[in-house]
């Protein structure tokens, strides 16, 4: 799941030593800032559900503009939207402020909205997405800016735990939400209903988060409304703008998914080709510079925990991004499912992610080693077991295994962060713990893009068919095996240390 991605997989984000103490909610309730987080929050869920909401009405969507053809760029678009966001959003808060900067990420998430509800086309639909991944990216991302600026550091474990909650309940919600619109015929009307929501964060950011809080300026409150904000200088890394990396990067992105559309083989294994090499010229952008690195300068060392732990990432969430994209379709083309059944076995694999993470939180560190190979086990096991069931069923195994995968996911995540952070230099732990969440989208919108290419050359260039879908749903899963393969290696070699 994109986690998520599903952006459920962006808890990567939180810090590790605010998650090692104990919550204290009664701390928390009575620190008068509830309410404040909590509207932050909502734009977390926005994002969250967005993805869970798609799964569920694209069938319904395909079947009514068509665009079969077009899925792998649904996701990848609204990945780059959200690697943007994400690359922006830090120096943009240091400009203009969180209220500001969380005003503008919802009106672009409501504005992506309103394309998508209007589109007549999947082509129109894909720039609303590119809308929806950069707003929603954006409001992640100034969500978790503001806990450590707005709030005092003594519930900030509350804060995080809140922040896998939002995570949690959007996996609920968000199939039964898109589920009634499908019964009701009106998938529009989804994008309606989210983009409404945003533009209601629109107009009361002005009202809820405080004014005094500028561009340089923090709030660290308690409570005391007496609290007054204090300078805070950004960092030079902060103040550059990865501009030129970040459109080398997107344009490969991009280059690769439309590989994955065009029916000249020759010109699609050349941009395919072409957009691989760019994303190797970002790589080598990024760490030829002496700083402002978007990755951890640890990366170049051969066999290091840092370039260990990101191929980790980069491939294992790859190689899993295709359940996201052509479960849904798959499962109703194939077994009949519902909207709202499909929506549920989609959002079991973001479900499995929770209650693995938060069940081994407080594991020992003597077990790490165990955990993190486990949990690439079961990463790999539940890419293999689509391939052998997506087909033929059952269905209920292929909720196993939706649970599986999850669960492979929320086991290692936070010993990977851990170990990458504790294992580079003091100036680049910050860049560190960023890099997990921004390798992970990467890795999803380029998995999205070869994704599309692989269910193309099996058969939905000509369209959506129960023959095209059996062929689709075994290459989509088995042409990703030897990347989890890399991924489960560099686990292993990851867990040696």
């Amino acid at each position: 799941m994109t986690g998520t991605g599903h952006d459920a997989r962006s808890r990567g984000c939180t810090r590790p030593a605010a998650a090692s103490k104990r919550p204290n909610w009664r701390a928390l309730a009575s620190s008068g800032v509830l309410l404040r987080f909590v509207f932050l929050g909502l734009g977390i869920w926005l994002h969250a559900a967005d993805e869970l909401i798609i799964s569920t009405l694209i069938t319904d969507i395909v079947g009514d503009i068509g665009g079969v053809e077009l899925l792998g760029w649904n996701l990848a678009l609204y990945e780059l939207g959200s690697i943007l966001a994400g690359a922006a959003m830090g120096l943009q808060v240091a400009r203009t402020g969180l209220r500001t900067a969380f005003a503008m990420s919802a009106l672009v998430y409501a504005s992506g909205c309103a394309i998508s509800a209007l589109a007549p086309a999947m082509e129109v639909m894909l720039l609303g997405r590119l809308g929806q991944g950069f707003g929603g990216g954006g409001l992640v991302a100034v969500a978790f800016i503001a806990v450590e600026k707005l709030f005092d550091r003594s519930i900030w474990p509350q804060l995080f735990a809140l922040l896998s909650a939002i995570w949690g309940v959007s996996a609920f919600l968000g199939p039964l939400i898109g589920g009634l619109f499908a019964q009701a015929d009106w998938w529009r009307g989804a994008f309606w209903f989210f983009g409404a929501q945003a533009a209601i964060l629109t107009a009361f950011a002005y009202i809820i988060i405080p004014a005094r809080h500028m561009a340089g300026m923090t709030d660290k409150s308690n409570g005391d409304a007496g609290d007054q904000s204090q300078p805070s200088e950004a960092s030079p890394e902060q103040a550059v703008f990865p501009a030129r990396r970040l459109a080398v990067l997107g344009i490969s992105i991009i280059a690769i998914a439309w590989s994955g559309i065009t029916g000249n083989l020759i010109a699609a294994v050349a941009v395919g080709c072409a957009g691989l090499a760019g994303v190797c010229t970002f790589l080598i952008m990024d760490q030829n510079r002496d700083t402002g690195h978007i990755l951890p300068s640890a990366i170049r060392t051969r066999g290091s925990t840092a370039r260990n732990s990101l191929v980790m990432v980069f491939c294992l969430a790859a190689s899993t991004v295709s359940f996201s994209i052509f479960g849904p379709v798959l499962l109703r083309v194939l077994h009949q499912l519902s909207a709202i059944e499909t929506g549920y076995v989609i959002a079991l694999e973001s479900i499995g992610w929770s209650v693995a993470a938060i069940a081994l939180a407080n594991q020992p560190e003597r077990r790490e080693r165990l955990i993190i190979r486990t949990g690439a086990g079961l990463v790999f096991a539940g890419l293999a077991g689509f391939a052998l069931t997506m087909v033929s069923g059952p269905v209920w195994l292929v909720c196993i295994f939706a649970v599986l995968q999850g669960a492979g996911f929320g086991m290692f995540w936070s010993f990977v962060i851990r170990r990458l952070v504790e294992a580079v230099d003091d100036n680049e732990r910050s860049i560190a713990a960023a890099s997990i969440p921004l390798v992970q989208r990467i890795a999803y919108a380029l998995g999205a893009a070869a994704a599309g290419l692989v269910a193309n050359s099996a058969g939905f260039s000509g369209g959506l068919s129960e023959q095209a879908a059996r062929s689709v749903a075994v290459w989509v899963f088995v042409a990703f095996i030897p990347v989890a393969t890399i991924g489960v290696f560099a686990g292993v070699k990851l867990s040696s240390k």
